[in-house]
Parts: C-alpha cells; sequence; structure tokens
C-alpha cells in the first residue's frame, strides 16, 4: 500500500499544528528594550493609525524598529506583539487530531449498525 496518498493529509496537519503553537502575544517593554533583550526573528508592530507591519529580523536603529518589511519609528508604536508558544491552542488542536478520526470511525460503525439489511 502506498503512503504517497496521505502526503496531502500529512501535510495540513503539521501546518495546522505549526500555526497553533505559536500566536501573536502583546509585550509589557518598550520596543526597543524588547528588540536589543530578547531578539526576536519577527515583530506584529501596530502603529499609532491603526496600521500593522510585520518586521523580520528587527532591530534598533536610532529612534526606529527596522528590518525586513519596513521601518517604523518609536514614538509611532502603539503595540508590539511576539510570536510566542501557546500552549492552550496546541492542546485544543492535538485534541481534535485525536477524536476527530476516533469520532469519523464511531459515525461509520453507526451507520453500518443502522444500514438497512436484506436484499434490495
Amino acid at each position: 500500500m502506498s503512503l504517497r496518498r496521505y502526503r496531502p493529509v500529512a501535510l495540513v496537519l503539521m501546518v495546522l499544528h505549526l500555526s497553533a503553537c505559536l500566536s501573536w502575544q502583546p509585550t509589557t517593554v518598550s520596543p526597543p528594550q524588547l528588540i536589543e533583550g530578547e531578539e526576536p526573528s519577527q515583530v506584529r508592530i501596530t502603529r499609532t493609525d491603526g496600521e500593522r507591519v510585520t518586521i523580520h529580523s528587527p532591530q534598533v536603529r536610532a529612534d526606529s524598529i527596522v528590518g525586513d518589511g519596513g521601518t517604523v519609528a518609536v514614538s509611532s508604536i502603539q503595540r508590539v506583539e511576539v510570536r510566542r508558544f501557546s500552549g492552550v491552542r496546541t492542546v485544543i488542536l492535538g485534541l481534535g487530531v485525536v477524536l476527530a478520526p476516533v469520532v469519523f470511525y464511531g459515525l461509520v460503525v453507526l451507520a453500518y449498525a443502522y444500514r438497512p439489511h436484506g436484499p434490495r
């Protein structure tokens, strides 16, 4: 039996799992302190005008946060978020991945048990 037909399913499950493990979480420290202290790979900045910008490989230069994705003046930053591990979302997805096949199997068994028996 070939496992190739299961590759798309495995890929979808991996993507869902990885997206559930991480979530954007707001920080309480100033943007320069965060970037110099934690050195995150990316940050999501909400500017005072409401625009959101995701900056990859952020660095502090003078009075701005710069990186792949743009430059934002520190004075125009309303909120900074960092992607961090989310235990709750990961547990919920894990339970869903485990329980979905069990529920599906139960439905198949019920459908088989209640199907009409005898000649058609």
